[in-house]
């Protein structure tokens, strides 16, 4: 059974005046409220700092970033650098330089992450698209490159199984480059993320004789944090947020990447689009988004896709990572899962 633990935290500050005298009636004093929430499954704490919101006024126009966006004559992505900076792969892995699949190349990075560390760009002429402006024809040639990358490796290396496809749209999301791209990576050795779930995922199976994921499903359907609810994938607001605007979409009864129906892809990259078109809604251009592959996962895992936005790419930026994600390890929350939710439906209105 999945448990959602949370409890309520408020804090009270004096309103000072000009004079700085100390409150002197009730209406003096200000009460700050939000929430410690535990992950129902890893068990890491989030808190839900909504006040914090009100330190910037929020614009929900995108910034103007013409300027950066507009010269693609030092964009190795982009024609004339293309054929001759971006490297090819060894004919031993694959018979062609690169991997293309209508517009969509995949290639290996220059500067990998590993053994197998691949890049897939949706187009070399497509220097630049904005948050919410993706199609299907953009994400499924590109989808299918990265698992025909992924395949040779598995191929070249039977026991790279722990593999993912992720995307950083824009520098201050990650991307050292503007031209939209996707990055393909497989390794024998797990990363975080995949020694955590694997591990949360099995110890749920055992000791629950159920799966975590149908049984999410089942706890959130028809809830305040549902989102939709598709014939193959089911969309919500996590419980306990790891980063601003988290979005999580679970696929139905597929554990595999490489066993993903073409109505679920469909589903899955209509997905990707809506929630783009919510973040673009609120005024932010930039997110990461992850896709993951496990090794043997039939019994304990489904095929995820996770969102979340990432600071504004303009002059200026304010980094969404402070010291309480990187040195105490506590995401900082500023919104009510269940709220988000609510607003995100409209989006994915059939």
């Amino acid at each position: 059974m999945i448990t959602f633990k949370k409890t309520e935290w408020q804090s009270y500050l004096m309103q000072r005046d000009a004079s700085h005298t100390r409150p002197s009636a009730p209406g003096d004093l200000i009460c700050a409220l939000g929430e410690i929430r535990w992950d129902p499954l890893l068990g890491y704490t989030v808190r839900i700092t909504v006040k914090r919101r009100g330190q910037w006024d929020e614009d929900t126009e995108l910034p103007d970033i013409s300027r950066q966006v507009s010269n693609r004559a030092t964009c190795p992505f982009c024609e004339p650098l293309f054929s001759s900076v971006v490297p090819g792969f060894f004919p031993t892995f694959s018979p062609t330089v690169h991997i293309q699949i209508g517009e969509a190349i995949c290639f290996p990075n220059r500067y990998p992450y590993g053994t197998y560390s691949a890049v897939v760009i949706f187009s070399k002429d497509k220097h630049f698209i904005s948050i919410g402006d993706f199609t299907p024809q953009d994400y499924r040639p590109a989808f299918d490159a990265s698992l025909t990358y992924l395949s040779k490796v598995l191929d070249e290396d039977n026991q790279a199984h722990y593999q993912a496809i992720t995307q950083n749209h824009l520098p201050s999301s990650g991307g050292s480059l503007i031209h939209p791209h996707l990055q393909v990576n497989a390794d024998s050795v797990p990363t975080n993320f995949h020694t955590i779930m694997e591990r949360a995922l099995k110890a749920y199976a055992a000791e629950s004789s159920s799966h975590y994921f149908h049984d999410l499903i089942n706890e959130e359907r028809n809830g305040d944090r549902q989102i939709a609810d598709r014939e193959h994938t089911f969309w919500l607001v996590p419980f306990a947020p790891a980063g601003q605007r988290e979005v999580l979409g679970i696929i139905k009864n597929v554990s595999s990447l490489f066993d993903l129906s073409e109505s679920a892809w469909e589903e899955i990259m209509a997905g990707i689009i809506a929630v783009q078109k919510f973040y673009r809604s609120l005024g932010v251009n930039s997110f990461n988004c992850a896709l993951y592959n496990f090794p043997d996962p039939e019994g304990y895992y489904n095929v995820i896709v996770r969102m979340m936005t990432r600071s504004n790419y303009q002059p200026y930026p304010r980094n969404d990572m402070t010291y309480r994600e990187t040195m105490l390890w506590e995401p900082s929350i500023e919104y009510y899962p269940e709220d988000m939710a609510q607003a995100l439906k409209p989006y994915f209105v059939d």
